[in-house]
């Protein structure tokens, strides 16, 4: 069997021969994906409430709830 050697000069002339396919291939799958990804309609939403109450945290839910219950006034909701 008759094995030839590949040298890195062989490859760089045949990168640089066909420079031109290799850039227009890459801006053209740049390009695809790029429109798609504004084409495509989004998958997933998100949406997160986060309560801001006045006072300082306590571990203990009972003292929190009645708290809540007697300070509502004051806790404000944000969407976010």
């Amino acid at each position: 069997m008759d094995q030839r050697q590949i040298f890195l000069r062989d490859i760089l002339t045949t990168l640089f021969k066909r420079k031109l396919f290799i850039i227009l291939f890459v801006v053209a799958v740049f390009a695809l994906v790029f429109v798609g990804n504004y084409i495509w309609p989004p998958t997933y939403e998100s949406m997160a409430k986060v309560q801001v109450t006045r006072g300082r945290g306590n571990d203990d839910r009972r003292c929190e709830r009645a708290w809540a219950k007697k300070y509502d006034a004051h806790a404000a909701t944000l969407d976010i």
